[in-house]
């Protein structure tokens, strides 16, 4: 039988090197490997993260250690044991209600127009918030591009 060297493709792991003629490609690097090393713990691909979607949990307090997509689980369980195993919790909430005896908490702040305070949405419109910016406004006439006070004007 003779030999095709052309035919197959060489493992793409560098201490391999095998010539492979059904090689396996690997769906997140795009890389061709021997069926030995088909795997991703057997090439180390370094994109296998992204589809790895596990919790890991910390050995010490047993509580799930959560990663971003872009972060080695290493260095946050790291970390995480530095720590003490005290998670530092981040505020999710940052616009609070410019109505005085209001504590409604929303995710998306709401900017009134008229007087540029943050609302919730129960008072964002500006009659719900007694905007201070809409009675100045009323003290005024729009005369073409300008603002002119409003004339008193007095009963006969």
């Amino acid at each position: 039988m003779a030999e095709f060297p052309d035919f197959g493709v060489h493992c793409a792991q560098e201490t391999c090197n095998q010539l492979d003629y059904l090689p396996v490609r690997c769906d997140m690097c795009s890389k061709s490997f021997c069926s030995a090393h088909s795997s991703y713990e057997e090439h180390n691909c370094l994109k296998s993260r992204v589809k790895d979607i596990r919790v890991p949990t910390c050995p010490k307090c047993s509580k799930p250690v959560p990663t971003a997509k872009n972060e080695k689980f290493e260095d946050r369980l790291k970390k995480h044991l530095d720590n003490n195993c005290v998670e530092i919790k981040t505020k999710i909430f940052h616009s609070y209600c410019g109505v005085e005896k209001c504590r409604r908490k929303e995710l998306l702040p709401i900017t009134c127009t008229m007087c540029k305070n943050q609302f919730c949405l129960a008072h964002r419109h500006t009659e719900s918030h007694d905007c201070k910016a809409k009675e100045d406004t009323r003290k005024f006439i729009r005369k073409g591009p300008f603002l002119v006070p409003r004339a008193t004007v007095k009963a006969c």
